[in-house]
């Protein structure tokens, strides 16, 4: 299996695929080598076959956090919210000083504006990490009841610069509000008009819209200035694939 870490690490996903897919034939249940599955088929634009691989993480591992952890995240990223909620909360259930797990708990009451709760896992982030800068950020957005989304519009709108507009352009994504995520995105491009990763942002943002054409135009943009980047090229597969 650490043949596959390596590799997928280094985005040489087919290659990572089949030794993973090596080590499943020794090792069929372990829990982990699945987490490692879903991962890298979500990585690969699979996000059907990575579902399966996380649910057989947690089937083969449930007295485990990482499984609940990880399938949080993903579903995190498909903007499924409530339920990557009842997933962390239950890696939560099981490790609850999961510093990783901590973090996207406050991300998820956060997005949901479920201040009370974000209080209150900020102060027990901060209760082991004491002056955690991310538990503060989260402390001081559950007072002030101000969501990430509009903390990160302040910022950039205070500090204009391409890297503030594409974290903002993150947090619209994240919510579902793709088309404020490509307005963050074309802020960010007006201030730096090679950006390759705001058109690879704006490419994901059209993708969820099933705005294909858009997309697979918006990733080639990106890969025309950068021709290497990993992300943009799974991207534009996706787009082209369903046109």
């Amino acid at each position: 299996m650490n043949y596959g870490l390596t590799q997928m690490a280094k985005a040489n996903y087919p290659v990572a695929e089949k030794y993973f897919e090596q080590a499943l034939e020794y090792t069929p249940y372990y829990s982990f080598l699945h987490i490692n599955l879903g991962i890298l088929k979500n990585a690969m634009g699979k996000p059907a076959e990575a579902e399966g691989y996380f649910n057989k993480a947690i089937q083969y591992g449930p007295q485990y956090n990482e499984p609940y952890y990880y399938y949080a995240g993903f579903l995190l990223k498909q903007n499924r919210i409530q339920e990557a909620r009842r997933m962390e909360e239950q890696d939560l259930l099981i490790n609850p000083i999961f510093m990783q797990g901590l973090y996207q708990m406050m991300d998820i009451y956060n997005r949901l504006e479920l201040w009370e709760k974000l209080d209150s896992v900020a102060l027990h982030t901060l209760s082991i990490s004491g002056g955690d800068t991310i538990a503060l950020k989260y402390r001081e957005a559950a007072v002030k009841k101000v969501s990430a989304a509009d903390q990160y519009l302040q910022f950039a709108r205070q500090n204009p610069t391409p890297e503030n507009y594409l974290n903002l352009s993150l947090q619209y994504y994240h919510l579902g509000q793709y088309e404020k995520c490509i307005e963050a995105c074309n802020e960010a491009l007006k201030l730096k008009p090679d950006y390759a990763e705001a058109y690879n942002n704006i490419c994901s943002a059209y993708n969820a819209m099933h705005m294909w054409d858009k997309g697979a135009e918006a990733c080639e943009k990106a890969l025309k200035i950068n021709p290497s980047y990993e992300l943009a090229k799974n991207n534009l597969a996706w787009a082209k694939s369903n046109l």
